[in-house]
C-alpha cells in the first residue's frame, strides 16, 4: 500500500505541477465604452461586430471587442487542449506504474467491494456474499440443515448459511464463529479492510446526533433498494439511506432460531469486535444492532459457546 500510495501521490503532484506550470493566457484585447441606452445582452451578433467600428469613448459601461473576444477564446482552447494532453499522458504513465503493483491475495478478492464513507469512516455497502467468503476461507462449509449447523459449531468447522427466508442470499451469508475467526486472520493480511469495531458505532452515532439524524433514517435502506429485493426481509417503512449504507433487516441466527422473531422489532445485525471489551470471537462476540426507527445503532455482547451463532459481516475500511 505504501508504494501504491506513493505512486498516486506523485501522480497528483505531477498533475498539479502540469496545471500550475503556467497560468492560462490573460486577456489583452480591446475594451471599448458602451452607450448607457443599450443593453449588451440583447445585441445581435451583427450589432456586436459593428460596435467594434465605433471607437468613440462613452462614459459608462464597457464592452469587450468581438474580434478580441474570439481571439481570446481560441487561445484558451489551445491552452486547455494542451493541458488535457499533458494530464492524459501522465495518467497513462501512472497506469503503467500501477500495473506493476500487485495486491495481496486477500485484497484482490475484496477489490470488488463497493464502499461509502461517513466522515472519513469507510464501510462496504453490502454484507459479505457467498462468492467472496468461499474465496477468503476455502475450507468453509455450507450448513444446509440445522443438524449440520450445530455439528460444524461443535467441531469448530468454519460454516456459512443464509437467513431462512432469503433463499437467494440477497442479504449476504451468515457466518459461524469459526468462519469469522478465519476471516479475521485473512483480514490481518489486508491493507484496506477489517471487521468493524464498537468504537466505529460510537463515532457514527456521534456524527449523526450532531446532524440531528436518527441512525435508522441515515443508515437503513431506502424504498428503491427494498423494492429491488426478492426477499421478505424488508423494513416496514424505508429509511433515507443518506450515506449509501443501505442496511436491511437480516437479523442473526442463534442455534436453529433466526432473530428477530416475527413478533419482534426488525433489526439489522452484523459482527463487530473490540479489543477493549474482549470481543475477539474466542470467548466473547459482538453483534451490532440497528432496530427499526432507532435513534442510534447499538451492540450486544454474547458468549461464544452460548449457542451456534450466525452473523452477517459488513467490512469497514482500515485507516490510512
Amino acid at each position: 500500500m505504501k508504494k501504491n500510495g506513493l505512486v498516486l501521490a506523485l501522480f497528483v503532484v505531477f498533475c498539479l505541477n502540469v496545471v500550475l506550470a503556467q497560468n492560462p493566457p490573460s486577456f489583452d484585447g480591446d475594451v471599448f465604452h458602451f452607450p448607457l441606452n443599450r443593453k449588451l445582452d440583447k445585441l445581435k451578433e451583427k450589432e456586436y461586430k459593428n460596435l467594434d467600428k465605433n471607437k468613440e469613448d462613452y462614459d459608462e459601461v464597457k464592452y469587450v471587442s468581438y474580434t478580441s473576444l474570439n481571439r481570446y477564446v481560441e487561445k484558451l482552447k489551445e491552452y486547455y487542449q494542451e493541458e488535457m494532453k499533458n494530464l492524459e499522458d501522465s495518467l497513462e504513465n501512472t497506469k503503467v506504474e500501477l500495473k506493476e503493483i500487485k495486491l495481496n491475495e486477500t485484497d484482490q478478492i475484496l477489490s470488488e467491494l463497493k464502499y461509502s464513507v461517513i466522515s472519513g469512516l469507510g464501510f462496504a455497502q453490502k454484507p459479505l456474499s457467498k462468492g467472496i467468503i468461499v474465496k477468503l476461507v476455502p475450507t468453509i462449509k455450507e450448513a444446509e440443515t440445522d443438524e449440520e449447523w450445530e455439528e460444524f459449531h461443535k467441531k469448530e468447522i468454519p460454516a456459512w448459511t443464509v437467513n431462512e427466508l432469503d433463499g437467494r442470499a440477497k442479504l449476504g451469508v451468515l457466518l459461524n464463529v469459526w468462519a469469522i475467526k478465519e476471516l479475521m486472520m485473512k483480514l490481518s493480511e489486508s491493507e484496506f479492510w477489517r471487521l468493524p469495531e464498537v468504537e466505529d458505532l460510537t463515532k457514527i452515532n456521534g456524527l449523526l446526533n450532531s446532524k440531528g439524524l436518527t441512525a435508522f433514517d441515515a443508515l437503513a435502506a431506502d424504498k428503491a433498494k427494498m423494492d429491488a429485493l426478492v426477499t421478505p426481509y424488508k423494513w416496514n417503512k424505508p429509511g433515507k439511506d443518506y450515506y449509501e449504507m443501505g442496511l436491511l433487516p437480516g437479523g442473526y441466527r442463534k442455534g436453529s432460531t433466526y432473530y428477530p422473531k416475527p413478533n419482534q422489532v426488525k433489526s439489522c445485525n452484523f459482527a463487530i469486535e473490540s479489543s477493549r471489551l474482549g470481543l475477539d470471537f474466542s470467548d466473547k462476540l459482538g453483534i451490532s444492532t440497528l432496530e427499526e426507527n432507532a435513534k442510534t445503532i447499538e451492540y450486544l455482547i454474547r458468549d461464544v459457546n452460548e449457542a451456534s451463532w450466525g452473523l452477517n459481516v459488513i467490512l469497514f475500511r482500515k485507516d490510512k
